[in-house]
């Protein structure tokens, strides 16, 4: 028979040898706030850009100044994730074909719509985090949008 420290120390090694369980606690309420508010940034991650060579972009295509400080405004609100497309026609306004929603490209969208690449990135900016409407953009007939097409 065994002793009753020999049982002791036989549990012992078990339990020293066994895989430990880890339970997870649901996050307290600190903890989701701080985790929505690292979501939150990260979904209103906007546009960085030189706004003088953005203005002098505008005023080539023809737009007015006052028309200019509304463009600026909201180019500020689009999201980050057109940043290479903007990037790509600041350098030299190539129209990047390289990033698209479903499909969606920039041209399409300039295409479809007779529009411009200033008024392309705001329209890409709200299909962005919706890829079943930007499907459904690709297959609708042209919409008869009135832009600037310079």
């Amino acid at each position: 028979m065994f002793k009753k420290t020999s049982v002791i120390l036989l549990l012992a090694v078990y339990m020293l040898n066994s895989v430990p369980v880890v339970c997870e606690s649901a996050p307290t309420d600190n903890e989701k706030k701080i985790q929505d508010n690292a979501k939150e940034k990260e979904a209103k991650a906007v546009l960085t850009f030189d706004k003088e060579i953005v203005r002098k972009m505008l005023l080539e295509d023809g737009y007015e100044e006052n028309e200019i400080e509304i463009e600026l405004n909201r180019f500020s609100k689009i999201n980050k994730k057109l940043q290479m497309v903007l990037d790509a026609y600041l350098i030299d306004r190539t129209i990047s074909s390289d990033f698209n929603v479903e499909g969606l490209t920039m041209k399409i969208i300039m295409e479809k719509y007779s529009c411009n690449f200033w008024n392309a990135l705001s329209f890409m900016d709200s299909y962005i985090d919706d890829p079943e409407r930007a499907k459904r953009l690709i297959d609708a007939p042209p919409f008869p949008y009135r832009s600037r097409q310079r």
